[in-house]
């Protein structure tokens, strides 16, 4: 029976925050080499190596996730009322539109088109 601990170094790509994580494993052979993961204090005499792993990534950290959680809802927040804007925005264009047309349409004796306003892409 022998054990093997892996050491690795995470860094945080939004914020930098770095430390350290380490797993602990039973290293059985039978046949094929396989690491079970193990909760186990190793007997003395036992064979026992460290591995440390090479350095990883993670775009967020524990330490970050929270204030990055509510930047994103405030970020949300912002283009729904943005979007909301817009809309009613387009919404008055479209109600002047149908305004106007009444009001220089009824005079005239000429027929109009009951087409809805289609606005071009300049007026978007």
């Amino acid at each position: 029976m022998s054990f093997i601990l892996h050491i690795q170094r995470f860094t945080c790509s939004n914020c930098n925050n770095a430390w350290n994580s380490s797993n602990f494993y039973e290293v059985v052979t039978t046949g094929i080499t396989n690491l079970k993961p193990s909760t186990v204090t190793p007997p003395p005499g036992t064979a026992f190596g460290i591995t440390r792993l090479p350095p990883r990534p993670v775009p967020v950290c524990y330490a970050c996730a929270e204030d990055l959680a509510t930047l994103r809802t405030l970020q949300r927040q912002a283009l729904e009322s943005e979007w909301a804007a817009t809309l009613r925005r387009k919404q008055e264009q479209q109600l002047e539109l149908a305004k106007t047309e009444l009001r220089g349409g009824s005079g005239s004796g000429a027929q109009t088109s009951h087409r809805t306003y289609a606005p071009s892409i300049d007026e978007l």
